[in-house]
């Protein structure tokens, strides 16, 4: 699969309300369905096409920062998936993939069962810390 930039809309939220971050994204391909994983996020997407499991990606992405910041649940939701978030420093950190397959059974089963690429995108999400 070809390296693609991923984007998420933040709708009204102001640009010195956002940062962005190094995510790590898996994809890999089952039951001929191309699939996009951000397992720092734990966020899916599919298609039949690389290009439509992109773009379901992001709009499953869309999706998380939406409910969360309107729930009022990002932060928590991102300790719960091992961030770790400084709030006098302003530095948040996204857990890195060994942390990940430790505590990760979806993460476990693509390395282990699947062939599968492993890339760093950078994804524009709300500023937390």
């Amino acid at each position: 699969m070809s390296k693609l930039l991923l984007k998420a809309s933040l709708g009204n939220l102001p640009k010195n309300k956002r940062i962005e971050v190094n995510a790590l994204i898996v994809t890999f391909v089952e039951d001929s369905l191309y699939y996009y994983y951000a397992p720092q996020l734990d966020v899916y997407g599919y298609g039949q096409t690389e290009t439509e499991a992109k773009e379901s990606f992001e709009t499953t992405l869309h999706e998380f920062f939406r409910y969360t910041l309107n729930k009022g649940t990002l932060q928590n939701e991102l300790k719960r998936l091992g961030w770790k978030l400084h709030t006098k420093t302003k530095v948040i950190a996204a857990p890195g993939f060994t942390q990940l397959l430790q505590s990760s059974a979806e993460l476990k089963d693509i390395v282990e069962n699947r062939s599968f690429t492993k890339t760093q995108h950078l994804i524009q999400m709300p500023a937390v810390a």
